[in-house]
């Protein structure tokens, strides 16, 4: 996974992450494609806009369909095998921004075993 994609990782209150790859497209939006990268996609039509035609091989359509994509997973396998390692670095970010921006002292996390 590039560094692009790895800073575009956003985690939700219910712990799911979100990734945002491509950044930015013409007109501001961002490119929400790593899903389909990630899962893949299903045999699919496209349709031009209103008034317009796609440029297929320069021959121009419509519509055209899409024969889907195969998933090809690069977040997950490296979640899976990074998963520890990524909690705790949030943990020490976190940790250490608190300390140091908002001047709260937040106690070491307790090992497994301790109470």
């Amino acid at each position: 996974m590039s560094g692009r994609h790895v800073r575009r990782i956003r985690s939700g209150r219910d712990h799911t992450a979100r990734v945002i790859a491509g950044g930015k497209v013409k007109g501001g939006g961002i490119a929400y494609y790593a899903r389909f990268v990630e899962l893949g996609t299903a045999a699919h039509v496209i349709k031009a806009p209103p008034g317009a035609k796609l440029n297929v091989h320069g021959i121009f359509r419509s519509s055209v369909i899409h024969p889907g994509a195969k998933k090809k997973p690069f977040l997950r396998p490296a979640m899976d095998g990074q998963a520890q390692p990524a909690v705790q670095a949030m943990r020490e970010y976190i940790r250490n921004r608190l300390s140091t921006k908002e001047g709260i002292d937040v106690p070491a996390p307790l090992e497994e075993g301790d109470e």
